[in-house]
């Protein structure tokens, strides 16, 4: 079997970009098991961080905590709406 030439890829965008994409699905109950699902892979992922490539890790790690913290809050804020209304 030839070799295949490993080509590094940065993670960090795809990561960025599925965050985002994250961000945009509307706070429902069934959507949180996407975000949590998420918040999954984000956990396994900075365990293994040797197996990936992640370019500026640092800016990487504060801008997810950016997302997951107002997913966070846009979630307590409907709750709290909820609790108000009723």
């Amino acid at each position: 079997m030839a070799d295949v030439p490993q080509v590094p890829v940065d993670f960090s965008e795809i990561l960025l970009s599925l965050s985002r994409l994250a961000q945009e699905i509307p706070v429902k109950a069934s959507e949180y098991r996407i975000k949590a699902k998420f918040c999954t892979v984000l956990d396994i992922l900075f365990e293994k961080r040797s197996a990936f490539y992640l370019r500026d890790e640092n800016m990487l790690r504060n801008r997810l905590l950016d997302c997951v913290s107002d997913w966070v809050l846009e979630t307590a804020a409907v709750s709290f709406a909820s609790l108000c209304i009723a």
